[in-house]
């Protein structure tokens, strides 16, 4: 139970396992197991009580609501929109499991895994389905948007289910052929075919879905608008002395990872260089803020990163009444930019 204050996601994982299970003592009439599926449940539940108020509620804000509102899963679509709302964000959702070609195939074994799973009444399948229920029902409440970097707690599950299909359906085919009157030789052969054609499904699916062809192409090792370590090596060997380095608001927890939080000096100078944002640039007043250092400094190297919205506008529009504000730099979607203060 304690997990949960390690990752929330896991609070899904384990009320699926504590649902089913109360489920079958509640269709066995077993007092016992249904008393110890409520004990674990309210540990549980106290466990993601302290989560939520410690860590989790500082970021429930209307502001983030309407961020992540087009997010939300609609258990019930009821028109084609919502249904393509929902098919899209599935997809987005799977993006760093499976590459779009691939999906399909991988979905199908995983329902093929979950229905063969229920058929032979293996707790596994229920308590995955489960588990992915009740993280669909908190995004329809708006309690978990659906983005890539939260669901990845689904992917070792909806693997689990794929490979049990790929295991399975083997085993059951070969049954199956026993009932069939057929030569031993012929049933030999059969035997056969299915296990290689078993070991051919498991290999595809760590071929396709462990990113062996996605990262074949070192480009997709990027990460569009992201590579702010690209730009601090580029300023780290052009900057000269006289010039400062403002890192944008969203760049700076990357900055501090690749340069340190207490560094306030990069490139060959003999003088500290570094200015940190000192708020969101969609404050007011931060971005006056940070346009008044910018300025202040005459010559200025602006890494930025994560720029989305059109965060960055206003504060552009804003230096460039003062001077020129150029592109010097771009690596991947990720933009440096040069500031030079007009002449007096």
């Amino acid at each position: 139970m304690f997990l949960v204050l390690a990752a929330n996601p896991s609070c899904f994982v384990i009320g699926g396992i504590l649902l089913f299970e109360m489920l079958r003592a509640a269709m066995t009439a077993d007092r016992k197991r249904a008393v110890r599926c409520l004990a674990a449940g309210a540990g549980v539940a106290a466990c993601f009580a302290a989560y939520y108020i410690l860590w989790l509620k500082g970021g429930n804000t209307s502001f983030m609501q309407n961020y992540w509102n087009d997010m939300a899963v609609r258990i019930f679509p009821v028109s084609r929109d919502t249904w393509k709302q929902d098919v899209t964000l599935f997809q987005s959702g799977m993006e760093m499991l499976a590459e779009d070609r691939w999906l399909p195939v991988f979905c199908m074994l995983t329902v093929t895994g979950a229905i063969v799973s229920f058929f032979q009444k293996n707790r596994l399948g229920p308590a995955i389905a489960l588990s992915l229920l009740l993280a669909c029902t908190a995004s329809a409440l708006h309690m978990f948007p659906v983005t890539e970097r939260l669901w990845v707690f689904s992917y070792p599950l909806l693997v689990l289910m794929s490979f049990y299909a790929a295991e399975e359906l083997p085993a059951l085919l070969q049954k199956g052929l026993k009932e069939i009157p057929q030569k031993e030789k012929t049933r030999e052969m059969t035997a056969a075919v299915i296990c290689a054609a078993t070991a051919v499904i498991m290999a595809f699916m760590v071929f396709a879905n462990s990113g062996i062809v996605y990262y074949s192409d070192t480009e997709n090792v990027y990460w569009d608008g992201e590579e702010t370590a690209s730009l601090i090596r580029y300023v780290q060997q052009h900057v000269t002395g006289g010039e400062k380095v403002y890192v944008y608001y969203h760049s700076v927890f990357a900055f501090d990872f690749y340069e340190g939080s207490t560094t306030n000096r990069i490139g060959s100078v003999s003088e500290d260089n570094v200015i940190r944002s000192t708020g969101s640039l969609s404050n007011k007043e931060s971005r006056k803020r940070d346009v008044k250092s910018v300025r202040e400094v005459g010559k200025c190297w602006i890494i930025t990163s994560h720029v989305i919205n059109g965060r960055l506008n206003n504060f552009a529009k804003a230096l460039k009444k003062t001077g020129t504000l150029d592109v010097a730099y771009v690596s991947h979607g990720t933009y440096l930019y040069y500031y030079k203060a007009a002449e007096k």
